[in-house]
């Protein structure tokens, strides 16, 4: 039986967690939740009644699958880090929808509601919130999360570390670099570099 346990314990574990069991429930009964990884010590989990372990105390094994749990972009970045040698689990909900020509990438969750079409590429550990999408001949790169609503229409291009708020549009060809902050409801419709905050629509680029 290969063991789960939750990188975070926040509220963002919260709706995982879920997502874990509705996923073992319908697709892979080979799994079962073990705990949660967490250092702070103000987390005491009597929401789901699970173990807490310390960052140290959990060691690589072949039968340990990670889930990311944290959405904070520079946190998530120090996590994937630390916990390289770890296996991560691909986690795609019963409830999203994955074009069968779409590729995903390892530590990737895709929650419930979430729309990947056509021949989209998402690399490793990207968060795919409820009500969000990517259009075909989209290519992402890795560690970027979209809140709920947020959307990447065709054949845009998405560097690493970017955070898009909830119901944030991003227009058709648009590329978009990394570290970029995208703001709720924000529509992008010029190119973005590097380093930057989008407010507005249409978004207007301002420095973070």
């Amino acid at each position: 039986m290969k063991k789960i346990f939750f990188l975070g314990g926040g509220g963002l574990f919260k709706e995982h967690f879920f997502y874990v069991k509705e996923y073992i429930n319908s697709q892979n009964k080979d799994f079962k939740i073990s705990g949660i990884i967490e250092n702070n010590n103000k987390i005491i989990d009597s929401f789901s009644k699970l173990k807490v372990f310390k960052e140290n105390k959990i060691k690589p094994q072949r039968d340990i699958y990670l889930i990311l749990s944290i959405g904070e972009i520079k946190k998530r970045i120090v996590l994937i880090n630390k916990f390289k040698r770890f296996n991560f689990l691909k986690l795609i909900h019963p409830g999203s929808y994955v074009s069968t020509g779409a590729k995903i990438g390892k530590g990737c969750v895709i929650s419930p509601g979430a729309f990947i079409t056509g021949n989209a590429v998402i690399g490793d550990f990207n968060l795919l919130n409820y009500g969000s999408a990517v259009s075909h001949d989209c290519k992402v790169d890795k560690n970027n999360c979209f809140s709920p609503g947020s959307k990447l229409m065709g054949q845009c291009t998405v560097g690493e570390n970017n955070s898009f708020g909830s119901g944030a549009v991003v227009i058709p060809k648009i590329k978009i670099g990394k570290n970029n902050v995208i703001g709720a409801n924000s529509t992008v419709i010029n190119n973005i570099k590097n380093n930057s905050l989008i407010v507005g629509s249409p978004g207007k680029i301002k420095r973070k």
